[in-house]
């Protein structure tokens, strides 16, 4: 597979700029995992930048989990995991591209609807009984935006983690996480009944999972992304009318 992309970078933060460029060879499939990279040598040429600056780059990358370098024997690209597929999910969302973050959701909701099933399938009557205390706490804190984003974002990644499939579980974590980390205030605060409804439909995402009703959770789950993507969409709509000097689009509201 064949990317094209402007070889030659301008001088601010160049260690930065060749990371950015290599994660977008990886990301793009240029470099598969197990592939070496291009030596530091070859890099340096490639991009127009000295081999200190190379070397800081691969250090950046291996810091973030994308490549492993071993002494002698140059750097190798790794296997996806957790801290990558944040890096990744973080560009996206900064990049602020309508297709790329309904993409985002639209992934996932699929992950999601399957995780649920799978949870209600597999977790044990302790996990049970974590997942209730923590719909509890989200009931206690309704009234406090930024904490129940916490709070709903260990929900569900807790119901990620209790289906034992342990790539959905890093998928899913990952992107989450991104949209948290993305801003950590709300763009605007959700009336009384609309945190109400949510709340709602987590606490039957629960009781599904602790009837065991896979079905009942799949549903649940669903119901819960179309009132998400509603408001996505929403968001969306009002960003395109603002000035585009911004960073990305706010989702925390979404998390």
């Amino acid at each position: 597979m064949q990317i094209e992309l402007d070889n030659k970078l301008s001088r601010q933060s160049l260690s930065a700029q060749v990371a950015e460029r290599l994660v977008e060879e990886i990301t793009a499939g240029y470099y598969a995992p197990g592939d070496m990279l291009p030596s530091e040598q070859a890099l340096s040429v490639k991009f127009g930048v000295s081999r200190p600056m190379v070397r800081e780059a691969l250090t950046q990358l291996s810091a973030q989990g994308f490549i492993e370098v071993r002494n002698g024997l140059g750097a190798t690209v790794r296997e996806v995991n957790g801290e990558s597929l944040r890096v990744f999910f973080r560009r996206l969302l900064r990049a602020g591209n309508r297709k790329d973050i309904i993409d985002i959701f639209e992934i996932r909701e699929t992950l999601e609807s399957l995780s649920v099933v799978k949870a209600a399938e597999n977790c044990s009557e302790a996990e049970i009984e974590e997942l209730r205390k923590m719909s509890d706490q989200m009931r206690e804190f309704i009234d406090a935006p930024l904490t129940y984003i916490q709070l709903d974002v260990q929900f569900h990644t807790k119901i990620a983690q209790f289906s034992q499939n342990m790539s959905l579980f890093h998928l899913i974590a990952s992107i989450r996480q991104t949209m948290v980390s993305v801003n950590k205030s709300l763009r605007f605060e959700l009336k009384a009944p609309q945190m109400e409804a949510i709340q709602e439909n987590h606490e039957q995402i629960f009781k599904a999972i602790k009837d065991r009703d896979l079905e009942s959770a799949r549903l649940a789950m669903e119901a819960h992304f179309e009132s998400l993507m509603g408001r996505l969409e929403r968001i969306l709509v009002a960003d395109a009318d603002e000035p585009a000097d911004k960073s990305g689009v706010e989702l925390s509201e979404l998390a």
